[in-house]
Parts: structure tokens; C-alpha cells; sequence
């Protein structure tokens, strides 16, 4: 049975500058079954990323960011995103490359081990947090 649709508003890749968003017109129907776990359903967006109300492409284009190694604060002002959306989608995509089944928490076992390893600790904003750099020596 019919019931109506439903909008919702796409954050999609930003063009010359201005964020840019699309608006999707979605069916949704009521379920008649009364073993049904949804009463209603809602036709889905081919091209929405999942867990976020963005575009795939959008979310492409936030992985190739952090691939080339911006900031999450650099690419959440290029994308127009939150810097916690970024970091939602950075976590999926490492998810993905590091653990055994994509989504997990078991590590996937390293092809080499390294055998020198050099490691540095430095100071981050006037001694309030500190990062640690470990590195393979040989590499």
C-alpha cells in the first residue's frame, strides 16, 4: 500500500567552490502483513553512502583526500563535511584496508615483519598532547 514519499537532502561533491547537494523524492509504503518487523518501507538510494547522508561519490572523493594524507579539519572545509562525518568515513576506510573481513576488529597478520624499528615522540600544541611516530628503519 502506498503511504507517500519522503525526502532527504545529499551533501554531493563540492563545485567550484560552493557545496552542492541534491534532493531525492523517495516512495515509501505501508506493509500490510501483520508479521511484518517494519510497519513501513522505504525504497532506497542507489547512490547514498551508507551510514551517512551523503553521496558515494562524495564519499570517494573524502577517501582519495585521506589517502593523500590532508587533515580531517582540510577535508572537512574542502568537502563541507563534519570533521566527525570525516572521521566516520576515514575509520571505514581503514577498516577495510587493516582488518581480516573488511569490518571487524581482528588485524590482518603483516606480510614482513620489520626487524629495526626506530620510534618518536614529539609534542602537539604547547605540550597539551603528544604523538608517537613508530617507523621501519630499514624502509
Amino acid at each position: 500500500m502506498y503511504n507517500g514519499t519522503v525526502e532527504v537532502d545529499l551533501k554531493h561533491i563540492a563545485m567550484g567552490g560552493i557545496y552542492t547537494h541534491i534532493v531525492v523524492s523517495k516512495q515509501r509504503a505501508l506493509c500490510q502483513n501483520k508479521n511484518c518487523a517494519l510497519s513501513t518501507y522505504t525504497e532506497p538510494v542507489d547512490f547514498k553512502a551508507q551510514g551517512h547522508l551523503i553521496r558515494a561519490a562524495l564519499e570517494n572523493y573524502t577517501c582519495d583526500l585521506l589517502r593523500f594524507g590532508l587533515t580531517m579539519k582540510e577535508i572537512s572545509i574542502i568537502a563541507g563535511l563534519s570533521k566527525n562525518s570525516v572521521k566516520g568515513i576515514d575509520k571505514k576506510r581503514l577498516q577495510e584496508l587493516y582488518t581480516v573481513n573488511g569490518k571487524g576488529k581482528e588485524l590482518k597478520k603483516p606480510t614482513e615483519y620489520s626487524k629495526y624499528l626506530g620510534i618518536d615522540e614529539f609534542l602537539l600544541h604547547k605540550g597539551h598532547r603528544c604523538a608517537t611516530l613508530i617507523m621501519d628503519m630499514k624502509s
